[in-house]
């Protein structure tokens, strides 16, 4: 490895000497792996963590803003197929010990996928040949469903909701997914460029699918939803955004095991591939329709007005618009 280009250099969790980081915290993290059973798990903690994760992996195009956030840790296979994982400190060091005792279970269940191979995306790019959308979509579909199993694991061995799962959290996401999804629309009526109101859905779709994952975890496993407890705006935007599809992406994940009880090939893959029809009616919901060479607004008037109104409502509401 590199020499380390940060005040906390690489080091796994059970070196002697922590260095920058506190011993609480090295104590967390082995407690998350005991938990679910692989204390000798190799972690890897740095602060200079993209650059860490491309040295572990020889991947250069290696970059940790997806979803729009921070990442806290990745579980990867090195090139010579080692499972380990490399803890990002940076975004660490923000959590309490609790949490990043969780984050360090969640990897495990992530590690326990890898170590026997159950690949979520196998050969999904082989199934759609030629068709962008729905190998996106059912790669999205991939990362969601592993997403799943972890977060079953974590809550069937008691953690709690992670940070930004619970209700309110879920109101302020629905209403970044209304803003999102209007955004692409009005900025199409001034590009008028069909292809980048496609990606710019797409990408809102993807983004919906990989999140959704960790909801139906909690929904199924610890806190079940109920629309109903959400403000007036956010209930709005989960019926007519995400509740159309959503009794049938339980059903889904239902049959999805957590990540510790084998689920052998191509089983995974099959059930990515089956949220590509599911994705074609929650893009439908969103107001567009996709296929490999058309794409369509599928949003009337009255419907854009009334997701114009609850955006500004809800704004209102989370004080946004003083």
């Amino acid at each position: 490895m590199s020499a380390p280009r940060s005040n906390v250099a690489p080091l796994t969790i059970s070196d002697k000497e922590p260095g920058g980081i506190p011993a609480s915290s090295i104590a967390a993290m082995k407690a998350g792996l005991a938990t679910m059973g692989l204390p000798d798990l190799d972690v890897v903690v740095t602060d200079d963590f993209v650059a860490t994760v491309q040295d572990r992996t020889e991947d250069d195009g290696y970059h940790d803003d997806r979803n729009g956030g921070s990442v806290a840790a990745r579980t990867v296979t090195t090139s010579v197929g080692e499972v380990v994982v490399v803890a990002n400190w940076r975004t660490l060091s923000t959590l309490t010990d609790a949490e990043v005792e969780r984050v360090l279970a969640h990897e495990a269940g992530h590690a326990s996928i890898d170590a026997r191979g159950e690949d979520a995306w196998g050969d999904v790019r082989a199934r759609f040949p030629g068709h962008y959308w729905n190998f996106q979509v059912a790669y999205g579909a991939a990362v969601a469903i592993d997403e799943y199993r972890c977060e079953a694991a974590v809550y069937e061995a008691g953690y709690q909701l992670e940070r930004g799962r619970d209700d309110e959290s879920l109101a302020d996401d629905l209403f970044g997914l209304n803003l999102r999804l209007l955004t692409a629309d009005r900025e199409y009526q001034t590009h008028l460029d069909v292809a980048h109101l496609r990606d710019d859905v797409r990408h809102a779709v993807v983004f919906n699918l990989r999140y959704m994952g960790t909801v139906a975890a909690r929904h199924l496993h610890h806190d079940p939803i109920d629309p109903p407890r959400l403000n007036r705006y956010a209930r709005e935007n989960w019926e007519k955004l995400v509740a159309p599809t959503w009794e049938r992406f339980v059903a889904l994940y239902r049959a999805v095991p957590d990540a510790f009880t084998p689920w052998p090939s191509p089983a995974a893959t099959d059930a990515s591939v089956a949220v590509v029809d599911l994705a074609h009616d929650l893009t439908l919901s969103f107001g567009f329709e996709a296929t490999e060479d058309a794409f369509w607004i599928r949003m009337t008037d009255p419907e854009r007005q009334a997701r114009l109104n609850r955006a500004n409502g809800e704004a209102d509401l989370l004080g946004l618009n003083a």
